[in-house]
């Protein structure tokens, strides 16, 4: 019995949309055979950290690095590695019904300045 099965890392695309006011929004889209899923990365606009300290509010996609997506029976597994100023975000995201991903748990490593 197979448990899942991996996707291609190009099957995943991050979009960040236009601002509202304040409000800013990033998403995850990851798609297998004409099926999409998403994860919202929602911030608000601030000079000096949004999405991540010392991100001077701005997105920095080269730093998102998906560890891998899995197809199961319920939908897509994903593995996250978000890198910043000061450290590295993992997540693993899991199916929620309706189109959507949801967090399942999350890590995060501090990376002392040099």
């Amino acid at each position: 019995m197979r448990l899942a099965s991996s996707l291609p890392i190009h099957s995943s695309r991050l979009y960040e949309f236009e601002p509202q006011g304040d409000s800013l929004l990033a998403g995850l889209v990851v798609w297998d055979d004409g099926e999409f899923e998403s994860f919202d990365y929602p911030a608000r606009r601030d000079p000096y950290s949004a999405w991540r300290v010392d991100d001077e509010g701005e997105l920095c996609p080269e730093c998102f690095t998906v560890l891998f997506v899995l197809r199961a029976e319920s939908g897509c597994w994903v593995g996250l590695s978000w890198a910043g100023a000061e450290g590295e975000s993992l997540q693993l995201l899991c199916p929620a019904g309706g189109g959507q991903l949801r967090q399942v748990v999350s890590g995060y490593r501090y990376l002392a300045p040099q």
